[in-house]
């Protein structure tokens, strides 16, 4: 089963891109009329991760969820300032990557945890020892307009987008 994995994030991620036209990512777009402070408004009236913690704290009452959102390249360092000053007080992260969490396990920083469901995640993508758990699978796929470029001379590996015909021509 192992083997359709990848095939199949591919193939999803080639048709989401090949429908783009429907989902109107490419339509017109208007400039922004509104002030700063008009569009921080509608941004409170969406409540941010507001709702999420809402949720969490009526699941589980008497908990209180707290947030941070930010870059995985600011997570990491923040993480690795309070392992280096005893001062630790995340209880789970998520970044983008798996390569700080080796690292991380290494320093005995990571508590195992298995979740529930953690034997049908694939080996590649969790430590046998439980201290990490990848969430997401992100593929990267070829994708290109054949009105400019037909099959056979279409990019087949990654690498082939550096070849002079392809300059300034990526999107």
């Amino acid at each position: 089963m192992r083997s359709y994995v990848l095939p199949l994030a591919f193939s999803l991620t080639s048709t989401a891109l090949a429908i783009d036209p429907l989902l109107g990512f490419n339509s017109f777009v208007e400039v922004e009329n509104r002030t700063l402070d008009e569009i921080y408004q509608e941004a409170l009236k969406e409540g941010g991760v507001n709702g999420l913690k809402e949720a969490f704290e009526a699941r589980f009452p008497g908990m209180t969820l707290d947030l941070t959102v930010d870059l995985s390249k600011y997570h990491d360092v923040n993480i690795d300032r309070q392992l280096a000053t005893d001062s630790l007080y995340v209880d789970s992260i998520i970044l983008q990557t798996l390569n700080d969490y080796p690292r991380w396990k290494s320093q005995g920083a990571l508590l195992p945890y298995k979740p529930l469901g953690w034997e049908k995640v694939f080996s590649d993508f969790k430590d046998p020892d439980g201290a990490f758990t990848a969430l997401f699978i992100y593929s990267w796929s070829n994708v290109w307009n054949t009105d400019y470029v037909d099959i056979a001379a279409a990019p087949k590996e990654f690498t082939d987008y550096l070849k002079p015909e392809f300059e300034d021509k990526l999107v």
